[in-house]
């Protein structure tokens, strides 16, 4: 031990104090064993296991009555980089043993195979892992949950599954609004990189507080807990074993524990599997600051020289590209521009949307049609940015007329993009024009409001006449 310590502190010499630290923490982590983590529990294996590494274990014998677990080869000796994320999650990883079947085998080989995939990984992870390792020590979990959203979305932030699953960790709309993410026009929490990863951390807790083991842990994140309970309810009623891998669930779910076993392998034996995951810094790349205000992401963009493909890249549940009004967004941010951002905002170099309105007071023989065209906007606008209900207003009433293209986009965008905006998860009709027709019949028949039918007819707002067996989009 006293030669080890001597070469630790001759090693270090070369490093600065952030790396000193972080490699004293992480052989604190190697020496206590993981002992204050949840452990890992549950891993039972199926009865066609075979592995050359274990040939000297007895797998005869019935696996139902005597479940085995399989502890993963150990490498000799690693090479271990403080400043690699990769390195971090394999210390973490521990002594945390897998079961080994013919299924997880066929996943590690794709994996060992395929190489370059791996690699890639460093690429898209870049934005996120390193927070989503962060909150996960923070917590004291296994760190095979920062295998989840890899395969659950391959940490593509605006992933949407053809069932409605989204963001990094696919979460559904249903279990989204039980977990409270909030979902508006505005913003959808289920992209959020720090919202749902803390939401899907909690709900890994509560679900490890009603199974007592990980493994069914990630069959009810990915498939309901309701299920899961089902299929240990049927187990125990044909007594038959009740852990994951002799429970009726559906092949996906099956495939996704497996997959994450496999990663989880793969990296901790990356050299025995002779993959390299290349190197992914473990540092920060992100932060977030918290934001009252309603901003426009090209505006921040702009102010602090940040590419606005990068903003929209880690702020994937702004639909509009603009932080949400009336409610707390934590605006994440490069992390070298953090304050750079906060000094213009607090300077009001960055200005809130409100702020950079125009204020008009409304005159005799107005209304919304002739005040949108007059600033080039849309009534549609006007009206959600000063919370309309309906098309009517007040003489002498003050309007705010927005100027952005938050609102603005049908207006300014339609040749590319008509009124995506304002018709978000809305189906498209088209109505014909019929003899006696006219604006206010056709808004009360499908029951929108005249300012809609010309936000998304342009055309409407200059006819004199509408001709019979014209076409009439419209959205529901």
């Amino acid at each position: 031990m006293e030669y080890f310590i001597k070469t630790l502190l001759r090693y270090l010499k070369n490093y600065n104090m952030v790396t000193i630290k972080l490699t004293l923490c992480l052989l604190c982590v190697v020496m206590l064993g993981g002992c204050s983590l949840k452990p890992l529990s549950g891993f039972a294996i199926k009865k066609d296991c075979t592995d050359s590494h274990y040939s000297n274990i007895d797998i005869t014998s019935n696996v139902r009555d005597n479940p085995v677990i399989l502890v993963a080869p150990v490498n000799q000796i690693e090479t271990f980089s403080p400043n690699n994320l990769w390195d971090r999650i394999r210390i973490g990883l521990g002594s945390n043993s897998y079961p080994k079947n013919n299924d997880i085998d066929k996943e590690i080989t794709l994996l060992a195979t395929n190489k370059t995939a791996l690699q890639q990984l460093s690429a898209r992870a870049i934005w996120y892992l390193y927070y989503i390792v962060e909150e996960i020590e923070k917590r004291n979990l296994p760190m095979e949950l920062a295998f989840m959203p890899i395969v659950e979305s391959s940490l593509d932030s605006k992933a949407t599954s053809p069932v409605g699953a989204a963001g990094l960790w696919q979460i559904m709309p249903y279990t989204g609004e039980h977990l409270g993410l909030s979902k508006n026009k505005w913003y959808d929490g289920r992209y959020d990189i720090i919202e749902a990863t803390n939401v899907a951390l909690n709900y890994m807790e509560k679900l490890y507080d009603i199974f007592d083991d990980w493994e069914l842990a990630f069959a009810g994140f990915n498939s309901g807990p309701s299920r899961v309970k089902s299929a240990i309810a049927k187990n125990k009623l044909n007594n038959k074993p009740t852990t994951f891998w002799y429970l009726d669930l559906p092949t996906e779910t099956y495939n996704y524990v497996t997959k994450i076993i496999a990663l989880s392998s793969v990296l901790k034996n990356s050299k025995d599997y002779g993959v390299n995951f290349g190197f992914l810094k473990n540092s920060p790349s992100i932060t977030y600051i918290d934001i009252n205000n309603h901003i426009d992401l090209e505006d921040i963009a702009h102010e602090s020289a940040t590419s606005i493909n990068t903003l929209v890249k880690i702020n994937p549940g702004l639909l509009r590209q603009i932080t949400p009004p009336d409610i707390n967004y934590k605006l994440v941010v490069p992390v070298e521009k953090e304050h750079i951002i906060i000094n213009k905002i607090n300077n009001n170099v960055i200005k809130d949307i409100y702020a950079k309105s125009n204020k008009y007071k409304v005159r005799k023989n107005d209304n919304l049609i002739k005040i949108a065209k007059k600033f080039n906007t849309t009534p549609a606008s006007i009206k959600e940015v000063n919370k309309l209900k309906t098309d009517k207003i007040m003489v002498g009433s003050k309007l705010l007329i927005p100027t952005i293209k938050g609102y603005n986009s049908s207006a300014s965008s339609s040749k590319s993009n008509t009124n995506k905006a304002f018709t978000i998860n809305k189906s498209k009709y088209y109505h014909s024009i019929q003899k006696g027709d006219n604006l206010h019949k056709i808004a009360s028949k499908y029951n929108i409001e005249i300012s809609d039918l010309i936000t998304w007819n342009k055309y409407l707002a200059t006819a004199k006449y509408l001709q019979i067996g014209q076409k009439v989009l419209i959205y529901k």
